[in-house]
């Protein structure tokens, strides 16, 4: 066992971790935001799929392209590069709907021009902890990187929900833009002195895409986690809809008890990162774990008969789903080369977020066709059979 804090101790990364936190407590913002307005001038769950589809589509068509780059290139002047276009997109959401130009289109444009800004950013975010640490803190720095998200969610959604009821959704989206000043500055604060140098490459860009592919799909220990990820991803993943549709839908609460919702999951989530970060080098049997207990706090919150349930429910849902992520994370980028740390970050990502465009679509179906709650059950199943991917693959070398 390790100390899930040894990270802090590195200046860069503290740096990272603060500038992260505030940015991510303001994207929530701009999440609740969205999603209640998608509702609202909608009122369906294909559309909050098709948003969904629209933002991740990107990384599903992208994804691979920024783990080239990220092992191309050094990742700090490109994360800072990517964090003001995405402050610049926010902004810009916030005049049309300030002047009350905002309809669906609107919405689902800017959504799919940031997912092509995340598709670059995500893997070279996950990239750059190894440069800011080292191998000898990169678990406690990937649990602390999802603490910072799952922080954000404690006090974001809350707000978010809160601000959003109280001013409307332009002052979400503001200050959402606002909040990536705090990722601009932290970079530019760090001494570069103190990064770990990693080997770069300079083959041509499908040299390096078919060197990635083959590299993962030759050492079982990535193969098996990232197909088993990639599944749970389409159909378990879709949090940000299927806890919106249960909530307005099934419920019938208000952007108050969505970001509640949000908010009592975070709090769970942040105790599942921790958890796992004490695990100095997280196992298959630890992941296929996680899977399992994963799968059965979706299908207990798929059954909450009451509002009142799903959210006492829910810290233990986030439990879950905090300790899945860092196990993932932690397991896949402790078994890769750091030479190779850009391409199977994106393959990670694109397990997780680019194959949203597919389960999002699917689960907006299933939420319209059926009911939301059928959907989660969906992912419950997913996460099940994940898990026994990677229970059955343990054994083997």
């Amino acid at each position: 066992m390790s100390s899930p804090f040894l990270a802090l101790q590195t200046r860069n990364f503290r740096l990272y971790f603060f500038g992260q936190i505030t940015s991510n407590i303001g994207t929530w913002f701009q999440s609740i935001a969205q999603a209640m307005l998608i509702m609202e001038l909608t009122d369906s769950g294909k559309a909050l799929g098709v948003l969904a589809a629209l933002q991740f589509t990107p990384m599903l068509l992208l994804g691979l392209h920024g783990g080239i780059v990220a092992d191309r290139l050094r990742p700090r002047l490109l994360l800072s590069i990517t964090a003001a276009v995405a402050a610049l997109l926010a902004l810009l959401l916030a005049i049309v709907t300030a002047l009350h130009l905002v309809n669906e289109w609107w919405v689902w444009s800017l959504a799919f021009c940031l997912g092509c800004v995340q598709a670059f950013d995500r893997p070279m975010a996950q990239a750059f902890l190894y440069e800011m640490v080292g191998p000898d803190q990169l678990s406690s720095a990937i649990a602390l990187n999802s603490i910072t998200q799952s922080s954000a969610r404690m006090i974001g959604p809350a707000l978010g929900g809160a601000a959003y009821a109280v001013v409307g959704s332009a002052a979400c989206f503001t200050v959402n833009g606002l909040s990536f000043l705090f990722v601009i500055i932290a970079l530019s604060l760090m001494r570069n002195s103190e990064l770990w140098p990693r080997a770069k490459v300079h083959h041509d860009v499908l040299t390096q895409l078919r060197e990635g592919l083959r590299y993962v799909w030759d050492n079982p220990n990535l193969r098996t986690p990232l197909i088993a990820n990639a599944l749970i991803g389409c159909l378990a993943f879709n949090f940000m809809i299927l806890i919106a549709a249960m909530t307005r839908f099934v419920f019938k609460g208000d952007a108050s008890a969505l970001g509640m919702a949000h908010a009592l999951n975070a709090v769970g989530a942040v105790l599942g990162s921790l958890l796992i970060a004490r695990i100095r080098i997280p196992t298959r049997k630890h992941l296929a774990f996680a899977c399992f207990t994963m799968a059965m706090a979706i299908a207990i919150n798929a059954a909450a008969p009451t509002l009142t349930l799903f959210l006492v429910w829910a810290p233990c849902f986030g439990f879950c789903i905090g300790a899945y992520q860092t196990t993932m994370q932690a397991s896949v980028q402790r078994a890769t080369d750091p030479v190779m740390m850009g391409r199977v970050a994106s393959l990670l990502t694109l397990g997780l977020m680019g194959t949203t465009p597919i389960g999002g679509l699917l689960i907006g179906w299933l939420i319209d066709a059926w009911s939301p709650r059928a959907a989660m059950s969906l992912g419950a199943m997913a996460s099940l059979i994940g898990g026994l991917i990677v229970w059955a693959s343990q054994r083997k070398p």
